[in-house]
């Protein structure tokens, strides 16, 4: 990413930002897409969303997308049902380990890039 006189400045708005709407709020999904909003422009960034994790009742881990913010012109995936509910197993189980680590996650080129 190439930087901006003000990059910086404009992160750490963005974090003050989504520090106070978070202590302000009762749940992180009452004030989710404002965060996202505040976070995707000040990052540069073509799309930023939010995924929670969730288990079935036998245990199995899921994934589903929960907040999402696009650039303007970038084709929106919040509508895509398989970004709901969607089992980690089999297509994704090296990031049960990964997200696991604790590790921040961001990136240009997918998955296979971390």
């Amino acid at each position: 990413m190439e930087a901006r006189p003000d990059h910086d400045g404009a992160v750490q708005r963005a974090l003050d930002f989504t520090a106070e709407r978070f202590a302000q709020n009762g749940t992180w999904l009452s004030c989710i897409d404002d965060v996202l909003a505040c976070l995707g422009p000040a990052l540069a960034a073509d799309r930023a969303y939010v995924f929670q994790n969730v288990r079935d009742p036998g245990g199995r881990l899921w994934m589903d997308l929960r907040s999402e913010w696009d650039a303007p012109g970038v084709r929106a995936i919040f509508d895509r049902p398989s970004n709901h509910l969607h089992p980690y197993a089999p297509d994704f189980v090296r990031w049960i380990d990964v997200l696991a680590g604790g590790a921040d996650r961001c990136g240009r080129r997918g998955p296979s890039a971390f």
